[in-house]
């Protein structure tokens, strides 16, 4: 069953991570990215929501991960059952705000 509210970290260019919740639904995540989203794994069943043509678009650097450059806003969620976004665990929050604090 699909959560209608998700639980998130949202890392912001410029801004220092933080966990807030969202609507579950494509609009509310292009609403952070500002435009087309892609999924990215990130670990295990964690994803990275950015930008699908952030880079086209030229928007600006967010920070470094696995030697590519991550632009715009992204958001962090995980990947549920038949597709769709479940929120985060607070292990998962934890170790997502673990490795964002080394960029």
């Amino acid at each position: 069953m699909k959560e209608n509210i998700i639980k998130v970290v949202v890392k912001e260019v410029g801004r220092l991570p933080r966990v807030t919740e969202l609507i579950n639904e494509l609009k509310s995540f292009q609403a952070i990215v500002d435009g087309y989203i892609e999924m990215v794994r990130f670990k295990g069943e964690m994803c990275l929501i950015c930008n699908e043509e952030g880079k086209i678009e030229g928007l600006p650097i967010n920070f470094i991960w696995r030697g590519d450059r991550i632009v715009g806003n992204v958001f962090f969620t995980a990947d549920g059952k038949e597709g769709e976004f479940r929120s985060l665990t607070e292990d998962e929050i934890q170790l997502c705000l673990k490795d964002l604090s080394y960029v």
